[in-house]
């Protein structure tokens, strides 16, 4: 540090009083910072320049010449006052022991023997092949070195481990109480332990499998309850639909047993009073033969009898009872039996039964093959969610200048099939994607609600929805269906179906038959997938998303598998 302080004041500028920068030198052989001594002359106001140090006088102003060598030793000075100074440690850095107090450099290595930790420089002797340290055993940087690797009582190294006592011991420690014990040495120890910690580690591993597979399928469950919680919408709004319904039905039946009684009513009132005029009639006629019986004017008899004849004629009917009576009562009694169907059904169903008794951990009241008889009812129930959905239906078509070279569109662009190894010939379009079994469709939609069905031999299919920015040349991420931000894709591999966007997947829903069902509601930003059996939707997957594009139809077909577009 003496000869590095020397050095220092030989390299100071007399103006700044730090380290020489871009040093100059003036005739009289002063040395000065460019900057420092162009600073200094820009002071004077008057024509009189002189060396700051020997004052000696220049006639006009001088231009100093950059003196090189000054310069780099300058510079070597700064560098070696750099290395001179390391950083401060950290709290867990451990420091080098042959490094001064003053000045400590972190340790990374720390030999056992030595029992000392050593920075990269001091540690060279270690690493040589030969030589007193070569044979020394090194460890990573350790903190408790010299206080618990050292035998308190005799301060020597703890090399010695004794079985009985269960303790570390040095080598006078071993001639002591423990000299019966057998010590042995820590590295035969040691070895003993590894095979034990190799078991170990063994049942960990399979330990640690078995948890990732609780884990797994505690994740998938998770998963489960996410997507059946989403499903409360649907359940909501069909519930809400069919409460409508009813009250429509409600309205209609009033409306119709009041109109039907108002006109069954004015047609009665009618009829009564041609029956009352026809009582009246028939008893006038009565009271008009009882005196013609009573008369003794024979003349009278004879012509009014034949008047009193050509009068009588059929009465006034009862039977339109028949029709407005026959009509109200067939529409009661079909009403009845509608109503008692939903009362029964409600009251009898599986999910009437699970709401009420099957919160939290409560067993559930049926088993499978109740579950599998009481799902008739429950379809019944989403008949109405499909016929609201499906008014939204409408038909797209494949676009052949999108498809890759291994799929065939036939049947008017309804119908895509890999049939790779092989390929169609089709001409080099910029709009053709090069990512291996992927179509757009023609139609785009940017706004509104819509449906359409798909249905898929092999289920080894994507089926999705994209931007028509996306990506068509090359096999990256940008090009696939699902692995960018501009698309979302629900892939359906065997048993598995995942849902993809933006490169993540998460798991969806598990498909019930080979035809799947797209709804999109692109104002509110969403796109639903349902599984289509027996006219009724189940809901496999949602993507809740905001769409900043037109949007197409698009698929990803695997290898021997067929897609077709129902509609």
């Amino acid at each position: 540090m003496v000869s590095l302080q020397l050095s220092k004041d030989r390299l100071l500028c007399s103006i700044c009083l730090d380290v020489f920068r871009d040093p100059v030198s003036l005739s009289c052989g002063h040395n000065f910072c460019m900057a420092c001594i162009n600073s200094h002359w820009f002071k004077i106001t008057w024509n009189r320049y002189r060396c700051p140090l020997c004052r000696k006088e220049f006639a006009t102003r001088p231009y100093p010449e950059k003196n090189t060598l000054l310069g780099d030793i300058a510079g070597e000075f700064r560098q070696a006052q750099k290395r001179a100074i390391p950083p401060p440690l950290l709290p867990s850095e451990v420091p080098c022991d042959w490094c001064p107090t003053t000045a400590q450099r972190k340790a990374i290595k720390s030999c056992l023997r030595c029992l000392a930790s050593f920075c990269p420089d001091h540690l060279q002797p270690h690493l040589r092949a030969e030589g007193a340290f070569a044979d020394h055993p090194l460890e990573e940087p350790l903190q408790d070195l010299l206080t618990a690797r050292k035998c308190p009582t005799h301060g020597r190294l703890l090399e010695l481990y004794c079985r009985r006592e269960r303790c570390f011991l040095c080598a006078l420690c071993a001639f002591g109480d423990h000299e019966e014990h057998k010590p042995v040495q820590l590295d035969e120890e040691a070895r003993r332990r590894k095979v034990d910690l190799a078991a170990i580690q063994m049942d960990e591993k399979k330990r640690l499998k078995e948890a990732d597979r609780n884990r797994e399928e505690v994740r998938k469950y998770l998963e489960d309850v996410k997507h059946h919680a989403l499903s409360s919408e649907l359940h909501a709004s069909t519930i809400s639909r069919m409460i409508t319904r009813l009250e429509e039905l409600q309205n209609d039946a009033e409306k119709y047993f009041k109109t039907e009684e108002n006109m069954t009513l004015e047609k009665i009132s009618g009829c009564l009073k041609e029956m009352k005029e026809e009582n009246v009639w028939i008893r006038d006629k009565i009271f008009m033969l009882q005196d013609l019986q009573e008369s003794c004017d024979h003349f009278k008899v004879v012509q009014e009898s034949e008047s009193l004849k050509a009068d009588t004629g059929p009465l006034v009917s009862p039977l339109l009872k028949v029709d407005s009576v026959s009509r109200m009562r067939g529409v009661d009694r079909m009403l009845s039996q509608l109503l008692d169907g939903i009362e029964k059904t409600l009251e009898n169903s599986f999910v009437r039964r699970l709401l009420h008794n099957c919160a939290g951990n409560v067993e559930l009241p049926f088993s499978d093959a109740d579950e599998d008889t009481a799902s008739e009812y429950v379809f019944r129930l989403y008949s109405a969610a499909f016929k609201d959905v499906q008014k939204y239906l409408v038909s797209i078509t494949l676009d052949s200048k999108t498809a890759h070279e291994y799929l065939q569109i036939a049947d008017g662009s309804k119908i895509v099939s890999n049939i790779s190894p092989g390929c169609v010939s089709c001409p080099n379009l910029p709009e053709r994607f090069e990512a291996k079994g992927q179509v757009m469709c023609t139609e785009r939609f940017f706004k509104g609600q819509f449906y359409w069905e798909v249905k898929f031999s092999v289920p080894k299919v994507g089926i999705g929805l994209t931007y028509g920015s996306i990506g068509r040349k090359g096999s990256t991420r940008s090009s696939f269906i699902g692995k960018n931000s501009s698309s979302w894709c629900l892939v359906v591999d065997g048993k598995t179906c995942r849902a993809w966007h933006n490169g993540v997947f998460v798991a969806a829903g598990t498909l019930k038959s080979s035809v799947l069902g797209v709804f999109l509601n692109y104002s509110a930003g969403l796109l639903d997938f349902y599984s289509i059996r027996r006219g009724s939707l189940t809901l496999v997957h949602r993507f809740q998303a905001s769409f900043v594009e037109p949007v197409y139809p698009a698929f990803w077909v695997g290898q021997r598998a067929a897609l077709m577009l129902c509609h």
